[in-house]
């Protein structure tokens, strides 16, 4: 099982050069998030599949996606929805 995530409905974010900068109105706590590939995030996190499918563009391992999941989800930036199962390979169908 694979959570699905996306920017939280409370969370505006806009890309700039050194990352992106997200406001948290809940909260009133502005936040600058110092990646290149996370001013990509808003277009690319939009909770239809699985994060890993939905981020697998920006180049990240997966280790690096979940530390980057997790920061901002603690950070309230992000809110999970619900799992989606990954599909299972078929018989002769199994990647080289």
């Amino acid at each position: 099982m694979e959570l699905r995530w996306r920017l939280a409905p409370h969370v505006q974010m806009r890309s700039e050069r050194f990352g992106a900068i997200a406001y948290n109105s809940r909260e009133q706590r502005l936040t600058l998030l110092h990646s290149s590939a996370i001013g990509h995030l808003p277009g690319l996190l939009l909770g239809v599949s699985a994060a890993a499918v939905e981020l697998s563009a920006l180049g990240l391992t997966r280790e690096q996606l979940d530390d980057l999941l997790a920061q901002l989800w603690n950070a309230g930036i992000l809110e999970p929805l619900a799992e989606v199962a990954q599909p299972i390979a078929q018989p002769g169908t199994e990647s080289q």
